[in-house]
């Protein structure tokens, strides 16, 4: 009676336990998913805009993470383009020259730990990154909208040779 009473708790254990954990499991992870960048003056999504940087500015990727989310949760919208202070923010005026595109970008080292095994020590493998942020402003500065890519020095350069081959460019 010990073992059956043992035997049914179990099995009720498990059957409670399996319709919900693998259907959790295999969910993705909900995102909050980055919008389009709409050029204002065409109404028309926007390519990214990824110039040639004369210098980065090297953060944690903790504060890459923060800037990040600051753009995706519109929190720059409204405030002026000369609040923020990158040392290599440049700028381009529209075609119709009502708005203006800012461009900053900023670098970061990711760190992951792969593990070696039970006798030999974890690996640390350190990866460069950068973050190319794109700004609408009007002609004031107010800022309108904000977007941004991610990737690794040879991404980023690799979508810029493709933008100045004429396959990347804004649209005009």
């Amino acid at each position: 009676m010990k073992h059956t009473i043992l035997l049914v708790f179990v099995f009720v254990l498990l059957a409670g336990c399996s319709g919900y954990y693998p259907k959790k499991i295999g969910d993705p992870v909900p995102q909050l998913a980055r919008e389009k960048m709409i050029d204002p003056d065409s109404g028309k999504p926007q390519k990214y805009w990824i110039p040639v940087f004369d210098k980065e500015e090297t953060v944690s990727p903790l504060q890459a993470r923060e800037e990040e989310r600051r753009c995706m949760y519109r929190l720059y919208e409204g405030k002026n383009i000369s609040e923020l202070h990158h040392p290599n923010m440049t700028h381009k005026t529209l075609p119709k020259k009502k708005h203006q595109l800012w461009a900053y970008s900023i670098s970061y080292v990711e760190q992951t730990t792969k593990s070696g095994g039970f006798f030999k020590p974890d690996e640390v493998i350190r990866k460069n990154y950068s973050t190319v942020f794109n700004i609408f402003t009007d002609l004031n500065g107010d800022v309108i909208s904000c977007s941004w890519v991610r990737g690794t020095p040879d991404y980023l350069a690799e979508r810029r040779a493709k933008e100045s081959q004429g396959e990347a460019r804004p649209a005009q």
